[in-house]
């Protein structure tokens, strides 16, 4: 029954839309501390451009105009500028732009259609629904295709980023060690949990592997032991947490780096795959291979 309202109230919405001669003006709006910014800390650069691809295809969908406004962000910084008719209505809404979380495809149109009886633009920033990226079919190659466009890096800073990759191709071995616990038994040493994880992934440390991880620690681990595996100085950030230049410019880097990569093999304490990784995994095309994780390496929950 509930399926069967669902599908009846996205029916519904959308023959509406089509019907009507005005439509909403979607803005996603990119800024660094939204207005209810505790949902936003904990959102990546994977989860902005996943946003982007979400919202792109729902509008596409339903008629809405749609564009993608990042001029609030630390990160338009070294973004080629997206101008747009509406940035006078975006500046007026400084200090006002909220974090929406969609669970699915009706939630986010029953919110634009609300905002829509009282005004004709609608800004928000969104990390979209799971769903887009989790299912390779979902997503359109125009979705993918815009995504790129909207997140183009100038070119003064892209010639910074090349001098710090890798000259010849390259695969990458990236490892999400999280935010919490590395793992379930805390009478474990550090030194024998980056052991046992070191093993499992000596595998994947080829001559012409790029080694990635959001632990500082675990990356000196490892760049100790293997003096030949291929890193990048610096470490990335959640771009939510952090808004400095140099660590931003070190996640862009990264991200370039994945994006260019013949292949990716990814790790993760988690039951899901690294956003950063994913998200430039399916917009550029690179392949992505899961690592299985170790038994009970799980930030708290069950291994599955």
């Amino acid at each position: 029954m509930h399926k069967i309202s669902v599908l009846f109230q996205y029916s519904y919405l959308f023959l509406r839309s089509r019907l009507r001669h005005r439509q909403p003006v979607v803005v996603n709006t990119w800024v660094q501390f939204s207005r209810n910014g505790s949902d936003q800390r904990f959102c990546g650069l994977g989860d902005l451009l996943r946003g982007v691809c979400f919202l792109y295809q729902l509008c596409q969908r339903f008629g809405y105009e749609y564009h993608v406004d990042f001029r609030g962000h630390q990160l338009a910084t070294f973004l080629e500028p997206r101008p747009h008719p509406f940035e006078s209505v975006i500046d007026q809404r400084n200090g006002n732009i909220e974090f929406k979380v969609f669970t699915e495809n009706l939630s986010a149109i029953r919110h634009i259609e609300h905002a829509f009886a009282s005004q004709s633009v609608i800004a928000f920033m969104t990390n979209g629904s799971k769903r887009t990226f989790r299912d390779p079919a979902y997503l359109t190659p125009s979705a993918k295709a815009y995504a790129r466009a909207c997140f183009r890096i100038k070119p003064a800073v892209m010639e910074e980023i090349r001098k710090r990759l890798p000259s010849e191709g390259y695969q990458i071995l990236h490892v999400r060690l999280g935010d919490g616990l590395l793992v379930d038994d805390r009478s474990r040493l550090l030194e024998d949990d980056f052991a046992l994880l070191y093993a499992r992934l000596e595998t994947f440390m080829r001559s012409n592997t790029l080694f990635m991880t959001d632990s500082p620690a675990f990356k000196s681990y490892v760049t100790a032991r293997n003096t030949r595996i291929l890193f990048i100085q610096g470490m990335p950030v959640h771009i939510g947490l952090d808004s400095s230049e140099e660590t931003l410019l070190d996640t862009l880097t990264e991200f370039v780096a994945l994006q260019e990569a013949s292949k990716i093999h990814t790790y993760s304490i988690y039951n899901w795959d690294s956003g950063f990784a994913k998200s430039a995994s399916i917009l550029y095309d690179v392949p992505l291979e899961r690592i299985p994780r170790i038994s009970p390496w799980i930030d708290g929950e069950v291994p599955v």
